[in-house]
């Protein structure tokens, strides 16, 4: 659906989707559960990088969340738990895209991936560079789901 929404929110509020897809989903396609958490892990780092005023030439072709990290990492400083949950979530990003693998993640491993995408963005919620980006992208976010699915509460 579409939102109204500023350019620099965009890539958080396209991550909470991710994200609520992800919560939808990994009881029934751990696959596509995990594989939404690294779309919303990727969102949320170029939304950041855009923040910081990278040029978005580099990331917008890029979907490598080791490469976006790294980049983000020239910006601004990550705790050594957010880094390794992004190295954990990066794992999976490549091989997501062909089905029936024999080591597609478990139901329990996409419920972690999914904790773990929630730590991460907690994380980075806290930069108060984008913090009124992310804010916008959370209300406009929380107004859509009241109105489409009923009285949701995003977490």
């Amino acid at each position: 659906m579409y939102a109204d929404i500023s350019k620099n929110a965009d890539y958080f509020y396209k991550a909470l989707q991710d994200l609520w897809c992800a919560e939808q989903t990994y009881t029934g396609s751990p696959n596509n559960a995990v594989w939404s958490c690294c779309q919303a892990v990727e969102k949320y780092i170029k939304g950041l990088l855009q923040c910081y005023s990278v040029d978005p030439e580099f990331f917008v072709g890029t979907h490598d969340l080791i490469i976006l990290l790294e980049e983000l990492e020239k910006e601004t400083e990550l705790s050594f738990q957010t880094v390794g949950l992004i190295h954990n979530i990066a794992r999976f990003d490549q091989r997501l895209r062909y089905k029936n693998l024999k080591d597609d993640p478990s139901v329990g491993e996409a419920r972690a991936v999914i904790t773990d995408t929630k730590i991460i963005i907690r994380e980075f919620d806290e930069h108060t560079k984008c913090s009124a980006f992310i804010s916008e992208a959370k209300d406009v976010y929380e107004k859509l789901l009241k109105a489409n699915i009923g009285n949701v509460k995003s977490e």
